[in-house]
C-alpha cells in the first residue's frame, strides 16, 4: 500500500512507482526462486488524504498521451492497470470508524484524516477513546499508541505547545500520560538539538562571511598603501597604522583620490 498525504500530487509519479512495484518489492522472491521469470501477483492500493481529495488518474493507459482512437489500437501493446484508489480526504469519523479492521488499523487512518488540522485532531480524540482502549489492550497496543502519539506531536505547531499537551493528555486518558509526556520531551530534546546545530551551521557562515569581507578589505588596504608609495615615496608610520585601521568606505574613498591628489596630506583628507 501507498500512502499519499497532502501535498503529494502523486500521479504520473505515483503510477510510475505502481508499474515498478513487483520489480522491487519482492526481491526475496528472485532470490529464492532466481529461475522463476514471473512475478507474484500485486494488488496496488493508495491510500490519500488531502484538502481537495484525489483529482488525478488511476489507471495507467489515462497517461498516455495518443487520440483514443488511437489507444484502442495499441491497447495491448501498452501496460494497461489501475490502482485501488482509497481517498479518506472527505470520510466522515463515523464511515472510518465502521470499516472492518482492526481498531489501530482505524484511529491510524483516523489520525490521517484530521491530520492537516492537529488541534481539531486533539480536540476529536475524546470521541474516540474507546477505540484507542481497545488498540492498548491489544497485543503490542501500548508500543502502537506511542507511535500514534509521536505522530501527532511531530505534525503539531501551535501556537501554544503546552495547552496542546495538555489537551492530548486529557483526550488521551491517564493511561498515556507517561507515554505522551516521554515523547513530548524528547521531541523538545529533538529540537533544541536542532536549533544548536542550525544556530552553530548560521555562526559558521557569518564567521566565513565576515572573514571573506575583512580578507577583501585587507587586500584593498595592501593596494592602496602600494600605490600610495608609489606616488609618493616611504610613507611614515602614523599613516600606515591608519590606513591598516580604515573601513570599507574610507578605503575606497583614498583609493578614488590616490591618483589626482596633488599630496598626500589631500588623500588622506576627510571629505
Amino acid at each position: 500500500m501507498w500512502s499519499r498525504g497532502a501535498g503529494q500530487r502523486g500521479p504520473p509519479s505515483a503510477l510510475g512507482r505502481v508499474a515498478g512495484a513487483p520489480a522491487r518489492r519482492n526481491p526475496g522472491s528472485r532470490r529464492r526462486h532466481p529461475r522463476n521469470s514471473r512475478i507474484p501477483a500485486i494488488l496496488p492500493v493508495v491510500l490519500h488524504h488531502s484538502d481537495t481529495g484525489w483529482n488525478a488518474a488511476v489507471a495507467f493507459q489515462e497517461l498516455i498521451d495518443v487520440p483514443p482512437g488511437t489507444l484502442a489500437l495499441i491497447a495491448e501493446h501498452v501496460p494497461h492497470f489501475r490502482f485501488v484508489l482509497d481517498d479518506i480526504s472527505a470520510e466522515t469519523d463515523e464511515a472510518l470508524r465502521a470499516r472492518a479492521m482492526t481498531a489501530l488499523g482505524r484511529l491510524v487512518l483516523w489520525c490521517f484524516r484530521h491530520a492537516r488540522r492537529p488541534e481539531e485532531l486533539v480536540a476529536r480524540l475524546s470521541g474516540w477513546y474507546d477505540l484507542v482502549r481497545e488498540v492498548r489492550r491489544a497485543p503490542g497496543g501500548g508500543a502502537a499508541l506511542a507511535r500514534v502519539w509521536r505522530y501527532i506531536l511531530n505534525i503539531a505547531d501551535p501556537a501554544q505547545p503546552r495547552e496542546l499537551l495538555q489537551r492530548l493528555l486529557a483526550a488521551a486518558g491517564p493511561e498515556a500520560e507517561e507515554e505522551i509526556v516521554t515523547i513530548a520531551d524528547y521531541l523538545r530534546e529533538q529540537g533544541r538539538q536542532a536549533g544548536e546545530r542550525e544556530g552553530r551551521q548560521a555562526g559558521e557562515r557569518e564567521g566565513r562571511q565576515a572573514g571573506e569581507r575583512e580578507g577583501r578589505l585587507e587586500g584593498q588596504r595592501s593596494t592602496l598603501l602600494k600605490q600610495l608609495r608609489l606616488r609618493f615615496g616611504e610613507l611614515p608610520e602614523p599613516v600606515v597604522t591608519r590606513v591598516r585601521a580604515a573601513d570599507a568606505a574610507q578605503i575606497e574613498g583614498w583609493i578614488e583620490r590616490v591618483i589626482t591628489s596633488p599630496t598626500l596630506e589631500d588623500v588622506l583628507t576627510e571629505r
